[in-house]
């Protein structure tokens, strides 16, 4: 009995041998690192007010985190390169470069001081741009690696338990981060922050070491090319109306990007209580996180992604109506709600993309037009948010144009999946 109440238990009925196994917690742990680094970075509020605080308006700042998605467009030609040299060698080395970029932000004052604030803005934004071209590299390995190593029966109570060991190591991380920039941080500070956060980063890549791939990890002669395979992705009817549903939704889910300046304008939220709910938020998708994994393993990806979205759609909606988000317990409250619909969606829309949507024997091809796809859509809704967000300050109601847009984009993205094939097999694990 102690045994099933084991986080882990669910890979007793995987189908994985031993070996497999430890890749799989291997692959737990370099997950778990790296969202800690990523969360106290390029994707965590704190870096947003970091760059608030560097002087760019919301315009610059919304085609800065714009980089990140867009350079997926470089897996449509990077994909075959992937495939050669497999997709172990892929991911280790290009998120240990990605790394490697984000340490050199810590340099900033040093440049700053040499050259000026302009050249500093322009390091900054090189380093990111380096980051998203690594990530973007990378990634299409991460995917393949992540389909090999875990059987489609657990693939659900997988995705929780990753959402889970992440947000329970990022609460503490954030809740840190967020006493450190207590007050009005300094430039200082926010880079102590980037600097504890390397460690995290340091030990994900040390973790995928230990991971091995059962299966075939280059492409063999004989097969099809990625670029056959990137035709056969973009003929596909099914994967053509997935990939509309998570554009719509990636447009959508990119507006929260805005959600710490607008705690901070707004409801007049100091940045360390900002970033303080950020735990919140992932205090709710930790609540919520094994529910769905085991609801979308039972019942198919297909409800849950749904639900997710219509959720969050509903907490947009409640953003852009002025008035509804006042003070601090109605934001604590709607980070516990979103963070549990957003791991509502995210669980329930990978799911659907491994179980369903991508074939194991052509896989570099069907992840770099999902990844190419994906990252144009997670690209413009930052960068045209951003001016949206930059023109609504101006009027009485600040980002309130930018919520309710990402609300009508979570609509349509809920209308174009209903139609979606179940991937439900009707077999309970």
């Amino acid at each position: 009995m102690l045994r099933s109440l084991r986080p882990t238990a669910w890979l007793d009925a995987s189908g994985l041998d031993h070996r497999q196994r430890r890749s799989v917690l291997w692959l737990l742990g370099s997950v778990l690192a790296n969202s800690v680094f990523c969360r106290l970075t390029v994707f965590g509020s704190a870096f947003v007010l970091f760059l608030d605080h560097l002087g760019l308006d919301r315009a610059r700042i919304g085609l800065l985190l714009s980089l990140i998605p867009f350079a997926g467009l470089l897996a449509l030609i990077c994909a075959p390169f992937v495939a050669r040299v497999g997709y172990r060698r892929a991911y280790i080395g290009f998120f240990t470069i990605r790394k490697l970029a984000i340490a050199l932000v810590l340099f900033l004052p040093w440049v700053t001081e040499a050259w000026g604030s302009r050249a500093g803005l322009l390091w900054v934004t090189g380093l990111i741009l380096t980051f998203a071209v690594c990530r973007a590299i990378g990634e299409i390995g991460a995917y393949a690696l992540f389909q090999e190593v875990v059987t489609d029966a657990v693939r659900g109570r997988f995705s929780a338990t990753t959402y889970g060991a992440i947000t329970i190591s990022g609460i503490p991380a954030t809740l840190l981060a967020g006493w450190v920039l207590r007050g009005t941080p300094d430039t200082g500070r926010y880079l102590a922050v980037i600097g504890i956060d390397l460690a995290f980063g340091v030990a994900s890549v040390a973790a995928l070491v230990f991971v091995r791939v059962g299966g075939i990890e280059r492409r063999q002669d004989g097969q099809p090319t990625a670029f056959a395979d990137m035709r056969s992705a973009i003929g596909d009817a099914v994967f053509a109306r997935y990939m509309a549903g998570v554009a719509c939704a990636g447009m959508a889910l990119s507006a929260f990007a805005f959600v710490p300046l607008f705690l901070k304008e707004c409801v007049r939220l100091t940045p360390g209580t900002v970033v303080w709910l950020e735990a919140a938020m992932a205090a709710g998708g930790l609540a919520a996180a094994w529910a769905w994994g085991r609801a979308a393993d039972r019942k198919g990806s297909k409800p849950v992604l749904l639900s997710g979205m219509a959720g969050f759609a509903l907490a947009c909606l409640a953003i852009g109506i002025p008035g509804v988000i006042s003070g601090a317990p109605q934001a604590l409250a709607l980070a516990l709600f979103v963070g549990a619909v957003q791991t509502g969606w995210y669980i329930g829309s990978e799911r659907y993309l491994f179980v369903r949507i991508i074939p194991q024997d052509r896989k570099a091809g069907y992840i770099a037009v999902y990844y190419a796809c994906a990252g144009v859509a997670n690209g413009l809704g930052p960068l045209l948010g951003g001016r949206l967000a930059e023109w609504s300050s101006r009027t009485a109601t600040p980002y309130a144009p930018v919520f309710l847009i990402a609300c009508a984009l979570g609509v349509c993205a809920l209308a174009l999946m209903w139609f979606l094939p179940s991937d439900h097999s009707g077999v309970s694990a």
